[in-house]
């Protein structure tokens, strides 16, 4: 600042005041920027605003280190965000994006981000419109958090709910979820949803002769044969939409499913199939087929066979529940048939 004179020095004493006033609130504003930004990286969080009408797009240092997109302050834009963003994704977000402008509403989209290295992490977007009365301008403001420990941990409450602990493969839970959305898709492809419900003949034999260890070596190795036999997606896909919250599991993944339901009961779910054709009957014989080979247990052979029962949905309205127990049925009388 300057004075003139001649000086006023009453005048001059609350000039410096006001200049010392001054000073402290740049001194606590750059304590609170500093403060910001280190809970910022503490919680993994960086935001942005977006000035809508002049498409002008700042972002904090937290952001960048996000994306690792370091040292790029001044290249920042939405597009640059977003080729970040995993292709699967990306569509998702710029349209929540674009209905958070044209809405003026608030959005909260979760998205995966890939990096150079092939690395993936997953971040949650909030976003909040803001109108400054000044000018009337419109401007975003939006936070983005890293989640991707909270997804892991959710994956993985994800799987211990849906998945068989032994062998990895869907549960009834996941196969009832799969079954809703797969037997009207099928019907509207023209075909049915056929269900093969196979159990292990006598298996208790297995697990009282030579122990349970013998009986989880067999049913692990069955399940091989079958992912081997069936092309079907592997669950951690189900799994990812399930954790994103997504409306179909089905979109973009194999539409057959492998599924332990109990002890030694196994359904395998075939989507688009014709019932008129005896595709599905082949095919059950290739299942038979496979258990000619003998399981293996600390060098000894073991053999084992299966009854199958085979269902076909009849409408695309037909309830999950209700085809599984006509497999059950089917698999039950294939049983009093002399296994």
């Amino acid at each position: 600042d300057f004075f003139t004179k001649p000086i006023n020095h009453s005048l001059l004493v609350h000039r410096i005041k006001y200049l010392l006033r001054a000073r402290l609130i740049m001194d606590q504003l750059r304590m609170s920027k500093q403060s910001l930004a280190s809970a910022q990286q503490v919680a993994k969080m960086g935001h942005w605003e977006l000035h809508v009408e002049k498409n002008r797009f700042q972002v904090s240092e937290e952001m960048l280190r996000l994306y690792r997109l370091d040292g790029a302050r001044d290249d920042a834009s939405i597009a640059v965000f977003l080729q970040r963003c995993h292709p699967d994704d990306r569509q998702h977000l710029e349209d929540s994006l674009k209905a958070s402008v044209r809405d003026l509403c608030e959005a909260r989209v979760e998205h995966r981000i890939v990096f150079d290295d092939g690395t993936e992490r997953y971040l949650e977007v909030h976003t909040t419109v803001m109108q400054v009365e000044g000018d009337g301008s419109t401007h975003i403001l939006g936070i983005s958090i890293d989640v991707t420990e909270r997804k892991e941990s959710e994956r993985e409450i994800l799987r211990l709910a849906y998945c068989d602990r032994l062998t990895g493969l869907p549960n009834r839970s996941l196969l009832e979820n799969f079954l809703e959305q797969a037997i009207p898709r099928s019907h509207l492809h023209g075909g049915a949803m056929a269900i093969l419900g196979i159990d292990l003949d006598l298996f208790n034999r297995i697990n009282n002769s030579m122990g349970h260890s013998a009986g989880d070596a067999v049913l692990q190795q069955l399940t091989q044969r079958l992912n081997n036999l069936v092309s079907c997606a592997d669950v951690s896909l189900y799994l990812e939409r399930l954790s994103l919250s997504m409306d179909s599991v089905l979109d973009n993944v194999a539409t057959n499913m492998v599924s332990r339901l109990a002890a030694d009961t196994f359904i395998i779910a075939m989507t688009g199939a014709d019932q008129n054709s005896g595709e599905v009957e082949r095919f059950a014989e290739r299942v038979k087929a496979s258990f000619q080979q003998p399981f293996l247990y600390r060098g000894q052979e073991l053999f084992v066979t299966a009854s199958i029962g085979i269902a076909y949905s009849e409408l695309a309205s037909s309830p999950p529940e209700s085809l599984l127990q006509k497999a059950d049925v089917a698999m039950h009388e294939a049983k009093t048939q002399g296994r």
